[in-house]
């Protein structure tokens, strides 16, 4: 349905990716997203809508990260690398279920996971208000996005199941404390401050 794959090919693309990145001192970061309030949204509009959600957040996605353009995106100045992966080779862009997503980015840092979450989430939210108007007539405002973050640190992540689930895991601390917000996890690998949301 979102063009994505799945959390399994995800996994395998991961660890390509990976092993790839680690040969060529490539840092990656993996952001994992949720869309907000998409139980309502199927229970009370219906899960035709839901669906128009998904494919939306999955199309934002797509648009906020691709690699090809990475350097040129980000606000901060940064390295670029010159071997850097292209989506073609490592597809990790992946939807893990309902309306869950993650998305692994060689040659990004922590600092440049705020600026890339919030193109991620004004597209989001400029797609659904153009295809499912009547989401934002129920909530008086566009569907919003909550992020985790964090760095592959191969002394923390065991596996690239790992790492995704601790980017889950921050996501789910951000759901819990600061919904439609990004959250990056420290090394340690306890929740930092949620950072801000950058509208660019």
């Amino acid at each position: 349905m979102t063009g994505l794959v799945n959390s399994r090919a995800a996994e395998m693309k991961l660890a390509d990716l990976i092993k790839y990145c680690a040969e060529n001192d490539i840092p990656i970061i993996g952001i994992f997203c949720d869309g907000n309030d998409f139980r309502e949204i199927n229970n009370k509009i219906g899960h035709d809508v839901g669906d128009e959600v998904i494919k939306a957040l999955a199309e934002a996605i797509k648009e906020a990260t691709r690699t090809s353009d990475l350097p040129v995106r980000l606000a901060d100045e940064q390295t670029v690398f010159e071997d850097l992966p292209t989506d073609e080779e490592f597809e990790t862009r992946a939807r893990i279920g309902g309306d869950e997503f993650f998305v692994a980015l060689p040659g990004a840092n922590l600092q440049d996971a705020s600026t890339i979450f919030s193109r991620i989430s004004t597209k989001f939210a400029s797609i659904t208000d153009r295809v499912v108007p009547q989401c934002k007539q129920r909530f008086g405002r566009s569907l919003t996005v909550t992020g985790g973050a964090a760095q592959y640190d191969p002394a923390i992540d065991e596996n690239p199941h790992a790492f995704i689930k601790r980017c889950e895991r921050t996501m789910q601390t951000s759901k819990d404390t600061q919904k439609g917000s990004l959250i990056i996890s420290n090394p340690n690998p306890l929740p930092q401050t949620a950072a801000p949301l950058s509208r660019l």
